[in-house]
């Protein structure tokens, strides 16, 4: 079976046992072994994608893998791969032993990578500190029309990528510890403070990743205390609106399209569609590169498309140039359309015990900018009784998803674009959106609720 792994599959592995020497079993302990690793590997290959393991996921996919044994230690369980029922860590250790493990594992999580650097096996930590330095002198060295170019876009756009995925980590505490609004609004805005004292040492690069990232925060804590005001008397607060208004500036979308999103589910329709107007008349949405991290990033090669448009490290052309998908919260949900709320709770108990940690964000829900864009906008459109422009939004719904193979939540949009079908009676087609969705995404999809709440209609109807 270990000869049958890809080669992603075989570095993590690698890469395991080195943290393993170098930061978990210290001073020759032997709390866990190399089998242990290799068996939790082998269930990871087993039940995630297998698009995820691609050798420019190896970060990711080590992440996963890290996480996964945080959570067998935890749990203090760890199936055999063949004898289920032989626990590899049964009695393995005391629970003082247990807590100091975790801790440990804990600390790669939250390092982030930087634990790579200090493997001194195979002098693997300096390795990677040469090429990075190799990196920043290509940058320096090369002419601004050449190459350098393209290095410092792709830098750029992984590292928005990567502090992308450290909120969604955060976020993803969250909702683990204590999804309480307060608990929601505090751990938010500590967020934001620790970025901002990160942000007065960090570089040129870093600095421009952090101030793509914190609106993205701004517009989450918005939308949080939005959420908590619309339960009540459905209006937004100005408290709110400010902090909205500072979250528009992390991409060209995805700030405006929460703005939009409060003010509909406060009932303020014309406000709505001068927001949805504005940014629907942008023609840098058709082309402007979608950041996802819930699914394989894919292939760095095409974040090279923002050394196009960005001018060195200019703020204003990166922010043109990149999507990043929208996350609702459970603590947003007054801010979030009914249709869209299903997406939390896409979820049988069967479906949630074939998840990964890494998949934490399938209890929010997740939605593609241009995707949402265009159903709000038939939402809003048909609220104030503007038919031809409620089509159009309908037909341009329709035609995002068969074409725009930027969508990374296609069987989101799908289930939204059913929904609005249903609205128009036109139940079998709503129908096909739904079987669509679910040839995508088989497991933890709301398009299993929408098949079983259309039919159901149509048997009371008849």
């Amino acid at each position: 079976m270990m000869f049958n792994l890809n080669i992603t599959q075989i570095r993590c592995y690698v890469l395991m046992k080195m943290l393993l020497k170098t930061y978990i079993n210290q001073k020759d302990e032997d709390n866990i072994s190399s089998f242990m690793c290799k068996t939790i590997l082998l269930h990871l290959a087993k039940n995630l994608r297998s698009n995820i393991w691609q050798e420019n996921n190896l970060f990711k996919c080590l992440s996963i893998y890290i996480s996964a044994l945080q959570n067998c230690i935890s749990n203090g369980q760890c199936p055999h791969f063949f004898i289920p029922e032989n626990n590899l860590m049964g009695r393995k250790f005391s629970t003082e032993i247990k807590l100091i493990l975790t801790e440990r594992v804990q600390q790669l999580i939250y390092s982030y990578g930087q634990a790579l650097l200090g493997i001194e096996i195979d002098e693997l930590g300096q390795r990677i500190l040469s090429s990075v330095n190799s990196l920043h002198r290509i940058e320096k060295t090369v002419a601004p029309n050449g190459k350098s170019k393209e290095v410092i876009a792709g830098s750029l756009s992984r590292d928005v990528f990567d502090r992308h995925e450290s909120h969604l980590q955060t976020l993803a505490q969250l909702h683990k510890l204590d999804f309480s609004d307060v608990f929601a609004i505090t751990s938010l805005l500590h967020c934001i403070s620790k970025l901002t004292v990160c942000n007065k040492q960090a570089n040129s690069l870093e600095k421009l990743a952090v101030r793509l990232l914190v609106p993205l925060l701004y517009s989450t804590l918005g939308s949080v205390i939005a959420s908590c005001n619309t339960g009540f008397d459905r209006c937004v607060p100005e408290g709110a609106l400010a902090l909205f208004l500072a979250g528009i500036r992390s991409d060209i979308l995805s700030g405006w399209l929460k703005l939009a999103s409060a003010l509909y589910c406060s009932g303020e329709y014309e406000k709505t569609e001068i927001i949805l107007r504005i940014i629907g008349g942008q023609p840098e949405i058709n082309s402007a590169q979608v950041i996802c991290g819930c699914y394989n990033p894919g292939d760095p090669a095409i974040y090279a498309e923002l050394a196009r448009v960005s001018n060195e490290r200019n703020e204003e052309a990166a922010r043109q140039a990149i999507t990043i998908c929208i996350k609702f919260l459970p603590s947003e949900m007054n801010c979030v359309p009914h249709e869209l709320l299903y997406e939390m709770f896409r979820s049988t108990e069967e479906d949630i015990q074939n998840r990964s940690d890494f998949e934490i964000w399938m209890d929010w829900a997740v939605v593609d900018c241009v995707s949402y864009l265009y159903f709000l906008q038939y939402k809003t459109y048909g609220h104030l009784r503007k038919r031809a422009e409620q089509q159009r939004a309908l037909r341009n719904l329709a035609k995002t998803i068969d074409a725009d193979f930027r969508l990374r939540h296609r069987e989101t949009a799908l289930n939204l674009l059913g929904q609005c079908l249903e609205h128009e009676g036109r139940g079998t087609h709503a129908l096909q959106c739904y079987m669509r969705s679910i040839n995508i995404r088989e497991r933890n999809n709301a398009a299993r609720m929408h098949i079983c709440m259309l039919l159901s209609n149509l048997i009371n109807r008849n």
